[in-house]
């Protein structure tokens, strides 16, 4: 019996029992990954041992004046940005790659440059072009013969829901490149499979396209959120109190390192918090039980 067993195991092969042996090659890019994760994790090791040092009575001074409307207002930024940047992405990913019609190419192309320029020199251009001295305001003036600004009502873009509607704009290439690869891999076959029962392609798209696009969606929407927690440029040139602008004016204007650092920590929380980390990858289920319902659907009108 022994021999056999010897025999079986000379006649396999020797990747077999190699396989569960960790290689020097693999160990060497092990210590490499720990290294560069290491080295990553300096900044917000240092953030958090800065955090540690006394602030004295100024946490009581900004929960008491600033604090909640620091955070209710970067709330309020993030939950509208990437609410935005969701609605333009994932339309445009939706269009670009079921439909076909001329200029799609171009038209995929153009839609990703928004991200190759910052979010705060778009401020700055958006502003130059819709303020009253702006050209787009000089145009209308011009061609509807108003002479004040008391003569016609125009949005001003230098608040929080001009801030939202840049956001929207300039951040929506995160979810556009990830919903498009996900549309592009499985939402012709849901379509088809919709369109033979007989529904219509935006049932399919809420039933079961987005569905199934839902995890490359979140980490599309994650990265928005933590573009507009990050933000300083845009809410400082629009005078919006947010976390990030109170960590720059703790740390250089009150000139309390401590402080900035704890700040920071309730920006790193409230991302944290916001971001569904517990929706994990698509399972084949939920395909299935889009269909499902789909095909559910179906089975009802006929049966009628």
């Amino acid at each position: 019996m022994k021999e056999d067993l010897s025999i079986q195991q000379n006649s396999l092969p020797n990747s077999v029992f190699s396989s569960t042996k960790v290689s020097d090659s693999e160990k060497g890019w092990q210590y490499l990954s720990l290294m560069i994760l290491v080295f990553l994790s300096v900044p917000i090791a240092s953030i958090l041992f800065i955090s540690l040092g006394q602030s004295g009575d100024l946490w009581r001074h900004l929960f008491d004046t600033v604090l909640p409307k620091y955070i209710l207002t970067t709330l309020w930024l993030m939950i509208g940005s990437v609410i935005g940047a969701t609605i333009i992405g994932v339309s445009s990913a939706w269009i670009t790659s079921i439909y076909n019609f001329k200029g799609k190419t171009l038209l995929s192309t153009l839609l990703t440059l928004p991200l190759a320029m910052p979010a705060y020199i778009m401020a700055y251009v958006w502003t130059d072009l819709l303020e009253y001295a702006g050209p787009f305001q000089n145009s209308l003036r011009s061609f509807f013969l108003w002479k004040s600004p008391q003569d016609y009502w125009f949005p001003e873009i230098q608040y929080l829901g001009g801030a939202i509607f840049l956001f929207s704009f300039v951040l929506y290439p995160y979810i556009f490149f990830l919903a498009r690869t996900a549309f592009l891999n499985h939402a012709l076959k849901t379509l088809r499979i919709g369109k033979m029962l007989g529904q219509s392609s935006s049932h399919v798209l809420v039933t079961a396209t987005i569905p199934l696009a839902r995890p490359t969606i979140i980490v599309g929407a994650s990265l928005v959120l933590m573009e507009v927690l990050a933000d300083y440029g845009t809410v400082s040139f629009f005078g919006i109190n947010t976390l990030s602008k109170g960590v720059f004016d703790l740390w250089l204007n009150m000139n309390d390192l401590a402080a900035a650092s704890q700040l920071s920590l309730v920006a790193l929380f409230l991302f944290l918090s916001s971001s569904d980390q517990n929706d994990g990858a698509a399972e084949p289920k939920d395909s299935l039980y889009s269909l499902w319902v789909i095909f559910h659907k179906k089975k009802s009108l006929v049966g009628k």
